[in-house]
């Protein structure tokens, strides 16, 4: 589960003694920040979530973009190949064909990463269901989408939008899930707007 890595970002706030946090979180990390917030919600002052994902696994009308047998064939690829794993994924992760180098260093961090490690990481991403937590997020909060998104399409960053209290929902021009990387001027400046209007509750 992701209970672990919440809990390590809640001792960092702790033994650090921070305040009035400005938590950014990629893709998962998105609702590991969500977790610590709803725990901690007069510690953080906002969450920017870019590329968020509640569910990644299709659930009737809910589309998380991943079937069930789509994420056992992606944790089975890991574990016989974990090089063709990341060989595959990076490319269709990035979606900059425009900028090869982008997908080469993702393939590279990916093999740089322990098998074991990452694979069950995967599987607490892919498996876990975290909607029933959105009710309680009470921090006001930015939701960054990004057009044509392979691991996170469009419908969730909208169900996010309707079910995240005091949330702001952005379309990005940026394609792929790493818009940070492959778009950093437009992450930055929609991260700085946010900063500066800070968020209407809806």
């Amino acid at each position: 589960s992701l209970a672990g890595y919440v809990q390590d970002m809640l001792d960092v706030v702790d033994t650090l003694q921070l305040q009035n946090i400005r938590f950014v979180g990629h893709s998962i990390s998105s609702m590991i920040g969500m977790r610590a917030s709803i725990e901690r919600p007069n510690t953080f002052k906002q969450l920017i979530m870019i590329g968020p994902s509640p569910c990644y696994l299709n659930d009737g009308v809910y589309k998380g973009g991943f079937d069930q047998s789509d994420v056992d064939e992606l944790l089975m690829l890991m574990e016989m190949n974990f090089d063709g794993w990341a060989s595959y994924l990076a490319p269709i992760a990035m979606n900059a064909p425009e900028q090869p180098a982008l997908a080469e260093n993702l393939e590279q961090t990916f093999k740089a990463g322990k098998p074991l490690v990452t694979r069950e990481f995967a599987e607490a991403t892919f498996l876990t269901d975290h909607r029933d937590q959105l009710q309680f997020s009470q921090v006001p909060t930015l939701i960054l989408q990004c057009a044509e998104d392979s691991i996170v399409p469009l419908e969730v960053g909208e169900y996010l939008s309707n079910n995240l209290a005091n949330s702001e929902f952005r379309l990005m021009k940026a394609k792929g899930h790493y818009p940070h990387i492959s778009h950093p001027q437009e992450t930055i400046g929609l991260i700085r707007e946010f900063f500066n209007n800070g968020v209407a509750s809806h």
